[in-house]
């Protein structure tokens, strides 16, 4: 269902707290507002998709705590999905000549 037809149906719930985990779609926060009037609502979300930037600071800090460099070229990415050329086509990227 769309972000609205959620928050309609966990208005019918009886839950008092609403916890949110993840990236919110464009517009939510005015779908939400009707929602904060009936609930408590924990919203631990980000408006859009982590920048580049925020994953590079993140990285930078992690780096500073164990001051112990990565091997690029054995770094592998995690991803929740499959890349749009892995679902669509097939193909697996590597950079050892894998795949």
């Amino acid at each position: 269902c769309d972000f609205s037809q959620l928050v309609s149906m966990l208005k019918e719930r009886p839950e008092d707290f609403v916890a949110f985990v993840g990236v919110l779609p464009p517009g939510s926060f005015n779908i939400l507002s009707s929602l904060l009037q009936e609930k408590q609502v924990v919203l631990p979300l980000s408006p859009c998709p982590p920048s580049a930037h925020l994953i590079a600071q993140r990285a930078w800090q992690k780096w500073q705590q164990s001051f112990q460099p990565d091997d690029p070229i054995s770094l592998t990415p995690l991803y929740v999905l499959p890349s749009s050329a892995e679902s669509h086509l097939g193909i697996t990227v590597s950079l050892r000549g894998e795949g």
